[in-house]
């Protein structure tokens, strides 16, 4: 069966099914010069940085790096990276713990299948179970606090509380 190229337009024209963008699609244009400044200091750079490297499909290593000014030198690599893969030492836990904090925030129930699933279709991202199941918990500390401070502070409060129970009794 031959189909011709407008039977292909019209299909293309009607399809539901057009091309998603990936919230990563921002990180492609967020260095586009050498001594190029940013608000937020090297802190921001950083995070910019590593969100480029991750995009482009390249390593790099850092030559000068302190409070006011980064240096850095990438590696061999191809600037058109179009699958973002799990060995990328840049998406780490704690990038992909900041990457779903406001989601976490607002669904404190949010899993790491949920997450794996998350960075594949918002970001074209493959991460690991390891590194989503790390990152979501980085999350939960850094919105509910970790889990021994919390405890801590429970058992404090039953303590107080008994001792107010004890207090009502006497009185």
């Amino acid at each position: 069966m031959d189909v011709d190229k407008e039977d292909i337009d019209l299909v293309l024209k009607f399809c539901v099914n057009k091309e998603t963008v990936l919230l990563s699609a921002g990180w492609r244009e967020l260095i586009r010069e050498v001594n190029q400044k940013f608000v937020g200091g090297v802190v921001k750079f950083r995070d910019a940085l590593a969100k480029f490297a991750i995009h482009h499909g390249f390593e790099y290593d850092f030559v000068k790096n302190d409070k006011e000014r980064v240096t850095a030198i990438c590696n061999v690599h191809d600037c058109d990276a179009s699958i973002l893969n799990v060995q990328h030492s840049r998406a780490s836990s704690s990038f992909i713990g900041k990457l779903v904090l406001d989601e976490i925030r607002s669904r404190p129930s949010k899993c790491s299948i949920d997450v794996l699933g998350d960075m594949k279709r918002l970001y074209g991202m493959s991460v690991s179970y390891k590194r989503a199941w790390n990152g979501v918990e980085k999350s939960k500390a850094d919105v509910f606090g970790d889990y021994s401070t919390s405890f801590d502070e429970l058992c404090w409060w039953f303590k107080r509380l008994g001792v107010l129970i004890q207090i009502v009794c006497l009185t």
